[in-house]
């Protein structure tokens, strides 16, 4: 019974460290997936506005007097423009996956079922889960688990109230001055 109760406590130990080890994995991926989207979104934010000065500074666009640039004359516009575009698209779909794997992570670290410490699974296993050894019937009878270390030299109970004058002490003779 004792090798089934060690073999219990091994299975609620190694179920903790299994929920441990998952939960862990779930919070890293979650923490790359935030980094993840923190940094491509930053890189989508860059890019928006490195885009947006440059068509207001770099084209002219916005200033008063008016001046609308022709697209059909700068061939690098269209191509810087193009640029532009295809980066936003890279930097914002990376941004949206990172986000999807955030939230796939979150939902996987919240769906892991709790297992409690091996300590509080133990103390809420019923008794006869948790029995150090069996309740079978003794190997050997009371009376021979209290028998005495030496053979009794004493064959009847009436000897034990029996005083024996051979084991009585000596009394010092007293000594006359």
């Amino acid at each position: 019974m004792s090798q089934l109760y060690r073999r219990k406590v091994k299975d609620l130990a190694k179920n903790r460290r299994d929920y441990l080890f998952k939960l862990a994995q779930a919070n890293l991926q979650r923490g790359i997936g935030i980094l993840a989207t923190l940094g491509c979104g930053s890189l989508l934010m860059l890019v928006a506005g490195m885009f947006c000065i440059y068509l207001v500074i770099g084209t002219g666009i916005g200033i008063s007097d008016g001046h609308m640039p022709d697209l059909s004359k700068d061939p690098f516009l269209i191509y810087l423009f193009v640029w532009f575009v295809v980066w936003l698209g890279i930097f914002g779909t990376l941004t949206w996956l990172a986000a999807k794997f955030w939230q796939s992570s979150t939902a996987k670290a919240k769906s892991l079922p709790y297992v409690p410490p091996v300590s509080k699974q133990i103390a809420a296993l019923p008794p006869v889960e948790i029995l150090l050894r069996g309740s079978n019937e003794p190997a050997t009878t009371p009376g021979e688990l209290l028998r005495a270390a030496h053979s009794p030299a004493i064959s009847n109970g009436k000897d034990l109230l029996r005083a024996r004058c051979e084991e009585q002490p000596e009394r010092p003779q007293s000594i006359s001055l």
